[in-house]
């Protein structure tokens, strides 16, 4: 039983710590699978499915590099929308304008989105990164500044912006959820729209974030769901409830466990792999841990997980082979290769460097 071995010293999250080495600082890094400071050093490829959004975001970067106030204003829609969800204010378009103004008047401007992953057409799931060498205002002035957060973009039938919603850059598993909520509000009213909602709850209940709920978890676990880990020092595969009973164990072996997805490798309406952190508290003599995989988590026709596997990070191309075979919408999907940094792909979430 994979419960029994996540118990066993030698075995699950108990083995797992013994192959985290503890600095000074209480930061683990990787003994083994190539990565620096938990995130993989080399580059690695993300399969993106392009779309009507992203050439928009793209268009927009374009616009406030060359500084055309035109161009940018043709890009939002009068019923624009933004939600920041960092400060909880909200924007319509005349204060998107007045913040997009000021942002072109700034010096050394750089603005860049980067796709991380879209839903349908009219929906993309971007990392923007701004910054510039220092702006002068009318009544103060503003130093050098970098800026990296996730915006969740929506386009409206012509084709301009509608709707964005903006996340702190450690919150990713934040927008990865809005965005499936969002993909399946957008539907019409017919029985595809029903699978949407429920993935978006499975989704919801994934280990992404802060906290897991491991009831709300297994509620979105079909009864046969399958479970096959590639790693090569893993706990073995899995299948129904010798599944369920392992999940279980992760909680009680470990206290403060906390998750993160620190980058999406591939996403479509039928699956996702993300690069995935988890580090926790060991009730069995203290020591904490942290290990980094890549999770790959499979929807079925009610919308259900119906499969999870996980690879070594380092493994890229294996997971990226097996996201394409496992999910009908990958087969389209273009890779592109991506860097991540020490920190991960987006560090420096807010910075000042004056």
């Amino acid at each position: 039983m994979l419960a029994d071995r996540a118990r066993r010293v030698g075995g699950g999250l108990t083995r797992v710590a013994a192959l985290v080495e503890r600095g000074s600082d209480g930061r683990g890094s990787a003994a083994a699978g190539g990565e620096r400071g938990g995130y993989p050093a080399a580059r690695v490829r993300r399969a993106v499915h392009r779309n009507a959004t992203t050439a928009a975001a793209a268009a927009l970067a374009r616009a406030i590099t060359a500084r055309d106030a035109d161009a940018v204003a043709d890009l939002f829609a009068d019923e624009l929308q933004i939600v920041d969800h960092m400060s909880a204010a909200v924007y319509d378009r005349p204060g998107a304008l007045l913040s997009f103004r000021a942002l072109m008047r700034a010096r050394e401007r750089a603005y860049h989105y980067e796709p991380l992953a879209t839903l349908g057409d009219s929906l993309a799931l971007c990392h923007r990164a701004a910054s510039a060498s220092g702006l002068t205002g009318a009544q103060f002035d503003v130093g050098a500044y970098e800026r990296n957060e996730l915006d969740l973009l929506e386009l409206d039938a012509d084709g301009r912006f509608r709707r964005a919603e903006a996340f702190a850059a450690d919150r990713l598993g934040d927008a990865v959820v809005r965005l499936y909520e969002r993909y399946a509000e957008l539907l019409p009213e017919r029985p595809s729209r029903a699978r949407a909602i429920a993935i978006a709850r499975a989704v919801a209940a994934l280990p992404l974030g802060d906290s897991f709920d491991v009831g709300r978890y297994e509620a979105v676990l079909v009864p046969a769901v399958e479970f096959v880990d590639h790693r090569n020092v893993g706990v073995g595969n899995a299948h129904g409830d010798d599944y369920r009973a392992w999940v279980r164990s992760l909680a009680e072996v470990a206290d403060e466990l906390a998750f993160r997805i620190d980058d999406i490798l591939g996403l479509c309406a039928d699956a996702m792999l993300v690069h995935w952190t988890n580090a926790g508290r060991q009730r069995a003599g203290g020591g904490t841990y942290e290990r980094v995989l890549l999770m790959l988590w499979v929807f079925g026709a009610d919308g259900l997980v119906i499969r999870h596997e996980q690879f070594d990070a380092g493994r890229e191309d294996d997971a990226l082979a097996r996201f394409a075979a496992l999910a009908p919408d990958a087969a389209t999907v273009a890779t592109a290769s991506v860097e991540h940094s020490p920190r991960g792909p987006f560090a420096n979430a807010s910075t000042s460097r004056s």
